[in-house]
């Protein structure tokens, strides 16, 4: 099954409009509102902002009560399709992948909520967001941390099929029926990804750990595109 294909048998669980949303969608936007926010704290209203990764469009709706122009991608079709259900005509959105992006652009930011962490090539990734952006813009990313996927026990989110020791280090995650495949990387590695592509880190910081002793889930990444 192709990666369109997984998000989109999800795109209920992803629904953040109907009578029970949830809340760990939603939570994956709450947990990181401070980091978001500081963020965009210098980018002016009326900037055009791509969400990568969009999903439903939560964030979409978000950034557009904040008075940006903004443009949301995803790989899954019906996932685009709740999104524009839900959202006004300002916010466009697109079905596609990170090499459409730069078509779209430029754009002054770019934010990818838990989204890197199920990309194989974050290198490609990184110089396609890259390429997508003004030559000042900026890109928030936040994914799962390495040591919350590594944890055992997890006591939040179910991973199985963990191999902790080889090259790539991968699991699965489970998520209503399906076990969707991701990649455990370090903050370094992420890092070192973007530099590779062209991008400087602005900044990162990781939520605070669970009280039974879980460690962070959610890592948050900011970086200026590179001039050239």
């Amino acid at each position: 099954m192709n990666d369109s294909a997984i998000w989109s048998n999800l795109s209920e669980h992803f629904n953040v409009y109907g009578e029970a949303p949830s809340q760990g969608v939603l939570a994956n936007i709450e947990h990181i509102k401070e980091a978001l926010g500081n963020f965009l704290f210098d980018i002016p209203p009326n900037s055009r902002v791509l969400d990568f990764g969009c999903g439903t469009g939560p964030l979409c709706n978000r950034l557009d009560s904040q008075g940006y122009k903004v443009v949301g991608i995803d790989v899954s079709d019906s996932m685009i399709a709740l999104a524009r259900e839900h959202s006004p005509s300002s916010i466009t959105y697109h079905v596609g992948e990170a090499k459409d992006a730069p078509r779209l652009g430029p754009f002054t930011a770019a934010v990818s909520l838990m989204v890197f962490q199920f990309v194989r090539d974050i290198d490609g990734l990184f110089c396609d967001l890259r390429a997508a952006l003004a030559a000042n813009g900026k890109l928030l990313v936040s994914v799962h941390s390495d040591e919350y996927i590594l944890a055992n026990p997890n006591n939040h989110t179910k991973f199985t099929q963990v191999l902790r020791n080889e090259p790539l280090r991968t699991a699965k995650m489970a998520l209503e029926s399906e076990e969707v495949p991701i990649f455990i990387r370090s903050s370094e590695e992420y890092r070192e990804a973007a530099e590779r592509a062209g991008f400087s880190e602005l900044w990162s910081c990781r939520s605070q750990p669970y009280p039974d002793g879980t460690p962070a889930k959610y890592e948050v990444m900011a970086f200026a595109r590179d001039y050239g």
